[in-house]
Parts: C-alpha cells; sequence; structure tokens
C-alpha cells in the first residue's frame, strides 16, 4: 500500500509567494491611487474652471450701474451667484496715457478698473475657493495713446454692426409711408367735404376741391410696444398712427381732419426669447410735402417690470435725402438750407431747423421699478459738456453737430405728453413724460464700453495680491474683440 504525503507549503514558500503578489501589487494599487488623485484634481479644476465661466459671463452681462453701486447691488448681485465676502472697487486713472491733438493741444484718455474679490464653496466637499476679476478699459486707452482710433467712442459707429435677428432693430423706412398715409387720409377728407355740401346743398367738385386741403398739416405718432416676460418670450411691435390736421368743419360738425380718423401701418412686429436692446432708425416725417408734428411713444403696459430695456432712437440722414439737388444750381439752393446743407431736404416751404420731435410714455401707471429699468437714448440733443473729457472735444463735437445742423427741438416732458393724448383727444390714450432719457453719448459706458476682463481663481483663503501673482484662470472681453 503506497502512503500519500501531503506536507503543505513552508512558511519560506508563503513568504516569497506574499512578496511576489505585493512587488506585483505595488505598482497597480499605485497607479489607482494616482488615477483617483488625478480624477479628484480634475473634478475640481472643472468645479472652478465652470465657476469662473459662470463669473465672467454675469460680469459681461451686469450692468456698469450694478457695478458703480458699491454699497450693496454690486455686491448682492454676486452674492446671488454662490458667492460670500463680495467687495467691489471702482477706479479711474485720467494720468496714464493722453494723445496730442492736430491743433497740438493734449487730450487726456482715462481708463476705468473694477475689481471684484469673493469666495465660493465648490465640489462635493464644498472646498473654499478665492477669485478675483478685475475689468479694465486701460488696454484700449493706451492703444489709443498709440495712434489707434477710440473704440469707446460712440461718434464712430454705434450703430454699426448691429444684428437684426438678435436684437429689435427698426429700420429707418417710415417715409414709405407718409405719401401713403396722407393719400389715405386725402380720400376719407374728401369723403367728409362731399358729404357736408351735400347736406348743405353746395355743389361738390373733386377736381377744385381738392385744392382745400392742399396746406394741411398732419401728425405721424411712432408706439413702440414692449410686452412678455423671461419665461414666454417679448414681443417688439412698432406702429405708425398718422392723424391729420384739417380745422374744415365736417357734416357730423366736428373737423373734417378729426372725423378723418387715424391710419395705422405695423412696419414691424417680432418675437424674442431674451430682449436686447432696441433700435429705432429714425427719420422725420414729411407729409403733404411738409415736415410733420412727430411723436414717438414707448407703451410697457404688458411688459414684466423686472425686464431692463435701453432704447436707442438714431436720427438718420441718407433714408431722407433722396430728393436733394445739386447746392450749385438755383434750383438746389431752393431745396438746402442756405445752398449749403447737403444733408436735410426742404419740405415745401418748410426748412429743417422747424422739426419738432416729441417723446412720451403711453402709460400713466407704471411702477417705479418699471419706469427705473427703463432707458431711452438718442442722438438729436445737443452735445453736452459732460460728455466730454476736455472742452476742445466738447467744442468740436458742438461744431459738427451745428454743421450737420441737426436742429431738432426733442420734447420729451410733461406738455410734450399733453400733446400726443390730445391728438386722439380721447381718454383712453393717456401719455406722460418719459422718466429717463439722455444723449446717446450717456450710454457709452452701459452699452457700449469695451473692456477686458481677467478671472484669477485659487483653492482656501487667497489674499489679491496672491491670486495676481498666478495667470488668469479665464480672459476675456467685454462690448468687443481682444486687442493684440
Amino acid at each position: 500500500m503506497v502512503r500519500k504525503v501531503n506536507k503543505g507549503f513552508s512558511i519560506v514558500e508563503v513568504l516569497i509567494a506574499v512578496t511576489i503578489f505585493l512587488i506585483l501589487m505595488v505598482p497597480i494599487v499605485t497607479s489607482l491611487v494616482s488615477s483617483m488623485k488625478t480624477t479628484t484634481a480634475g473634478k475640481e479644476l472643472q468645479y472652478r474652471n465652470e465657476y469662473a465661466q459662470n463669473l465672467i459671463e454675469s460680469v459681461k452681462e451686469v450692468s456698469i450701474d450694478v457695478l458703480n453701486d458699491t454699497s450693496s447691488a454690486g455686491p448682492g448681485y454676486f452674492t446671488g451667484l454662490g458667492s460670500t465676502g463680495v467687495a467691489v472697487t471702482h477706479s479711474t486713472d485720467d494720468t496714464k496715457y493722453s494723445k496730442v491733438n492736430a491743433d497740438g493741444s493734449v487730450t487726456k484718455l482715462p481708463f476705468d478698473t473694477y475689481q471684484i474679490t469673493g469666495k465660493t464653496n465648490l465640489g462635493v466637499e464644498k472646498a473654499e475657493y478665492s477669485y478675483l476679476i478685475e475689468m479694465s478699459s486701460e488696454k484700449y486707452a493706451e492703444a489709443e495713446s498709440l495712434g489707434g482710433m477710440d473704440p469707446n467712442n460712440l461718434k464712430s459707429g454705434i450703430v454699426q454692426d448691429l444684428d437684426k435677428s438678435k436684437m429689435a432693430l427698426i429700420s429707418a423706412n417710415f417715409a414709405n409711408y407718409d405719401t401713403p398715409a396722407y393719400d389715405a387720409l386725402l380720400t376719407k377728407k374728401m369723403s367728409e367735404l362731399r358729404k357736408r355740401k351735400e347736406k348743405n346743398g353746395q355743389p361738390y367738385n373733386p377736381v377744385s376741391d381738392v385744392d382745400t386741403f392742399k396746406n394741411d398739416t398732419g401728425n405721424r405718432v411712432i408706439e413702440i410696444a414692449v410686452k412678455g416676460n423671461a419665461g414666454v418670450g417679448y414681443d417688439v411691435t412698432c406702429t405708425l398712427n398718422y392723424t391729420d390736421n384739417c380745422g374744415e368743419a365736417s357734416e357730423s360738425g366736428i373737423t373734417i381732419g378729426k372725423a378723418a380718423g387715424i391710419v395705422e401701418y405695423k412696419p414691424y412686429v417680432k418675437h424674442f426669447d431674451e430682449l436686447s436692446d432696441i433700435y429705432l432708425m429714425y427719420n422725420v416725417c414729411v407729409y403733404n410735402n411738409q415736415y410733420a408734428n412727430d411723436f414717438i411713444t414707448f407703451d410697457l403696459s404688458g411688459l414684466d417690470e423686472n425686464t431692463k430695456i435701453n432704447v436707442f432712437v438714431i436720427e438718420t440722414a441718407s433714408d431722407y435725402s433722396t430728393d436733394l439737388k445739386s447746392a450749385n444750381t438755383s434750383e438746389g439752393a431752393n431745396w438746402l438750407k442756405g445752398g449749403t446743407n447737403g444733408l436735410y431736404r426742404k419740405a415745401g416751404a418748410a426748412v429743417r431747423d422747424s422739426v419738432e420731435i416729441n417723446m412720451a410714455l403711453k402709460n400713466a401707471s407704471l411702477t417705479d421699478k418699471k419706469r427705473d429699468n427703463f432707458h431711452v437714448y438718442h442722438n438729436m440733443l445737443k452735445p453736452s459738456v459732460d460728455d466730454y473729457p476736455t472742452t476742445a472735444e466738447y467744442n468740436a463735437a458742438v461744431a459738427e453737430w451745428n454743421n450737420h445742423s441737426k436742429n431738432l427741438d426733442v420734447k420729451y416732458d410733461s406738455a410734450a405728453a399733453t400733446k400726443v393724448q390730445n391728438i386722439y383727444n380721447d381718454t383712453s390714450h393717456i401719455y406722460e413724460a418719459v422718466s429717463h432719457i439722455a444723449g446717446l453719448n450717456k450710454a457709452q459706458d452701459a452699452n457700449r464700453g469695451l473692456y477686458e476682463i481677467k478671472v484669477w481663481m485659487q483653492k482656501g483663503s487667497v489674499d489679491v495680491t496672491s491670486l495676481k501673482a498666478g495667470d488668469p484662470v479665464l480672459q476675456g472681453t467685454r462690448g468687443g474683440g481682444e486687442i493684440d
């Protein structure tokens, strides 16, 4: 009988096997630990970069007015993004850059810098991060000092490169409606005159009776209505209402102008998921070969009060210069003011200087918040000395304004509101003065200013000096492209 012997493994063999196993496992475990660390670091980097991206996009969109309000609104805006200990500082430097003008005078080139500091907690473990946002226009001031064009100059292209698919761009085609509106109202007035004459037993002759209205004037009301909210989107509508001022008595006893009523056109209707700025490319009304009374009104009754609106009313020239004749001829002299102004044509016996434009709100019951969120800017005001850093630049702007004869009498007070209400003579049309309106240059910082933006972020409680010692996490621009 053969006996089986089962000795098992000796302790030496076990130790050798374990040693070999450990030698083989060390790189695998090391790799796993390294991978876990890399994954964790990657997630932290992702959290940081996503928050930095959120910060930079928010800075691009926030109103300059908010950043200037260092007492509450500015810090509060970033607190709403999940930040704590937010501080906003603003400084202006007008000593570092300047340029020499053609006449030898020196113009200072000031630039603004905004710094926002704060902390936030990111990731599953809510790790603390410190950040610094710096938004500065220094690079653009420096570029201008070296001979480049001032990119923050509103007078050189505020209305260029506008994307009508992203913003409400109401083009200056109103002149296309002026003549048809007059013709339509003239037809109605002739009908009213015929009824009056027939009632009084008088002969009616349309060939000669049309001369009754040859000197009549009219009114045009340009109404911009905005309604909606962030949830459903926004509808922007532009409506033109024409009325006639004929004072002849109608068959019913009221004036023929009033009896003729209103001719209405809707040249612009568009829906936006997000409401951007509204641009009204304005030109004056020529009605019956005469400048008409013009009114621009704003209907905000259907708008959410939290929506901020900027409306730019841009008075244009080329769109109503088609009747221009050479200033070097006697015929042309009759069309041009003094025979020298090549931009604006005359309408009948009237000259450009006689034009009056009234602006008003259609609503009398707007909340204070809705009023504060609504601003109108236009380029028809005579330049203000407050808009320019030097007297020389202000004087040059006034000279340019005078040369172009933009002598439009723009009114937006209670009297203007009363005028437009009286056009309709109807208590259902309630108008009042526009609350916030200013020259186009006033919109420079809030709507066209160009800034370079940098964001620094580090883990832990880090001061500004230490943050700026490293490279920015993200860089971008507000309002335009970067300067190489």
